[in-house]
């Protein structure tokens, strides 16, 4: 089976990049007669992963479907909308692929491709819109009209975006197929240094934070948190770790962030680290660790790794977060967007801190024993080849 993989969105690294990656590259090095091959927009630090696995690749530069106010943009995604499908089609035809698969609710090129090529198409939708808009209408009729089947990447995912509880009896379409982590693989085992040694951290309780910073990871919420904690529990500090998203306006929010801290009397309790690539070590000398997007986050790899670091977890109550944690299992849940709240679970830990432990070896079972390769990966293989096999 010939596969093609496309993703438009490959300009700032992320999440999506590296679960795509992932996939590719266990569909390319296991026993399951399949032979993947990616198309990019741009030829971006991604794509030294899939050169150093010997993956094909080709970059073709594709518009991707956003909202935009200038004029410009729409003018170019105009002009580059039919050539693209065209090089797409191409591709297919030239390397005798079966099915096209897309990576992103706004790659649609690869549905339309498949379906002018007389394939069939996949699409892998890890994004959520959470309100009901004309756009989002829209993105997910044409997924559904030009590809045999959707994937979401969490129930959250599928609930927001089809609209419907139960969306797997009402449109066989649509399954959930979650990640899985390999944090060797993603580069996040780089390094060795013992973050409580650099920092001189080694008598404190250490509540880290992994992500982008940019506005919707909420990075802002556990900074607004902080002062109420600080309050009571002295012994603490916060590690922020996340490279700053390229754009004015998101990169004006790391300077705001601290300025937040500053302005509230958190500023010493908190290290901003900036991009790690030593993210395991990091969370192995952690103790809790806090996920606080103010809008759903699909289903955040960096909850599973932390549970995989025997660390329990603090997340907002919101997208496909509360599939990951256990609430009072595994890790705890806020209101998202509620400083306060956060700061109420951040301090129950602390009173409690044998709980730290406990909940932080459950999370590591329930990774294990639910989100590994060794499950998801024979499940997308049988996506894939049900897909290939089913009648029109």
């Amino acid at each position: 089976m010939k596969i093609l993989f496309v993703h438009a969105n490959n300009d700032d690294i992320g999440g999506a990049d590296f679960c795509l990656f992932k996939l590719i590259y266990e569909l390319h090095v296991g026993n399951y007669e399949i032979e993947p091959m990616i198309v990019l927009s741009k030829s971006t630090e991604i794509v030294n992963l899939y050169s150093q696995y010997n993956i094909p690749y080709a970059i073709i530069p594709m518009t991707r479907i956003q909202k935009r106010i200038s004029l410009f943009y729409y003018v170019q995604l105009l002009l580059n909308f039919f050539p693209t499908l065209k090089k797409l089609k191409n591709i297919i035809n030239d390397n005798q692929i079966d099915i096209v698969f897309s990576n992103d609710l706004m790659d649609i090129y690869g549905g339309i491709a498949s379906r002018m090529a007389g394939v069939k198409g996949i699409q892998y939708i890890r994004m959520i819109l959470p309100k009901k808009t004309i756009t989002r209408t829209i993105l997910t009729k044409l997924s559904l009209k030009f590809n045999n089947r959707i994937l979401v990447v969490s129930k959250s995912v599928g609930r927001y975006m089809f609209w419907e509880k139960k969306i797997s009896k009402i449109n066989p379409k649509v399954m959930v197929c979650n990640d899985w982590i390999d944090m060797k693989l993603v580069g996040h085992e780089n390094g060795k240094e013992n973050i409580r040694n650099e920092l001189n951290l080694e008598s404190k309780i250490v509540i880290t934070s992994v992500s982008r910073l940019e506005p919707w990871k909420g990075q802002k919420i556990l900074i607004q948190a902080i002062p109420e904690v600080i309050k009571v529990f002295k012994d603490v500090a916060f590690l922020l770790v996340g490279g700053i998203v390229k754009g004015r306006k998101r990169e004006a929010y790391g300077e705001a962030l601290k300025q937040i801290a500053k302005s509230n009397g958190s500023d010493e309790f908190i290290h901003f680290l900036g991009e790690r690539k030593d993210v395991k070590t990091i969370l192995e000398n952690s103790d809790i660790f806090v996920h606080s997007p103010i809008s759903p986050d699909p289903f955040p790899g960096v909850v599973l790794e932390s549970m995989a670091s025997s660390k329990v977890v603090i997340g907002s109550n919101d997208g496909g977060i509360p599939e990951e944690i256990e609430e009072g299992e595994t890790g705890l849940l806020f209101e998202a967007g509620n400083s306060h709240d956060l700061a109420k679970k951040i301090m129950y830990l602390l009173s409690n801190r044998k709980l730290i432990v406990e909940m932080g070896d459950m999370g590591y079972k329930r990774v294990h024993n639910n989100f590994v390769k060794e499950k998801i990966v024979p499940q997308m293989v049988n996506i894939l080849n049900n897909t290939l096999n089913e009648i029109n």
